[in-house]
């Protein structure tokens, strides 16, 4: 009497990383790749859809990125066996990143409903580098209008929102006007709020101002910026 044993091997997956990261950071997700058996699973494969909007930096045991899709060469894995697998990319500027990832072998799979990864979220803190300038003259002579240019830089990595710059006058010089809607509030030029600013983008703002007869020699004072809710 002969009788042939089907082979069976399931085959289970997860999925770890932070549930945060830095815009523009790099990112490192972990495979957890397990067989409970009852044999060995031949030629498993394991692949990993990469989120769109990120870059692939890195993976380890050979694993290599094709067009956004991360593959592993096959192996087999005996039952009771684990096997770890990691993914490197670096992150876009913003946004909420879902990933996925799946196992599969010839070997049979009793319970196939653990073949792929429960969806792994990750939200990406946004950053805003921003920058500010001041030039002025050198020299004015007493009596005189001069202006002051500010110069506002986002250097990202992410878009800033709601930038307020403000710009507090030194004692000395009396306002006369600002660009751009600004407004003199007791000696403290303020702008209407900048509701987005691209990385890589400037705003430039000037200020005119007044020097008295009295007026003694003053540093110029630095401008501010602040993001508001």
């Amino acid at each position: 009497v002969v009788t042939t044993v089907d082979e069976l091997a399931d085959l289970g997956i997860a999925k770890t990383a932070p549930a945060t990261v830095n815009a523009a950071a790099n990112l490192v997700y972990t495979l957890t790749v397990t067989n409970a058996g009852p044999s060995t699973a031949s030629s498993v494969a394991v692949v990993d859809t990469l989120p769109a909007g990120v870059t692939f930096v890195a993976a380890s045991g050979g694993g290599t990125n094709n067009a956004g899709v991360v593959g592993w060469p096959a192996f087999d894995l005996p039952a009771g066996g684990t096997t770890n697998f990691t993914v490197e990319v670096t992150v876009p500027a913003s946004g909420v990143l879902t990933n996925f990832a799946s196992v599969s072998s010839p070997t049979p799979d009793p319970v196939p409903g653990n073949d792929t990864t429960d969806p792994v979220v990750t939200t990406i803190t946004e950053l805003a580098d921003v920058q500010t300038t001041k030039t002025g003259p050198a020299a004015v002579n007493a009596a005189e209008n001069f202006n002051y240019t500010i110069t506002v830089t986002n250097a990202g990595p992410s878009v800033a929102a709601n930038v307020a710059v403000t710009d507090t006058l030194p004692a000395g010089v009396t306002f006369v006007s600002a660009s751009g809607g600004g407004t003199n509030d007791a000696g403290v030029v303020g702008w209407p709020v900048i509701p987005s600013l691209a990385l890589g983008a400037t705003k430039l703002q000037t200020i005119r101002h007044h020097v008295l007869p009295q007026a003694i020699p003053r540093i110029i004072p630095a401008s501010e910026w602040r993001m508001v809710e």
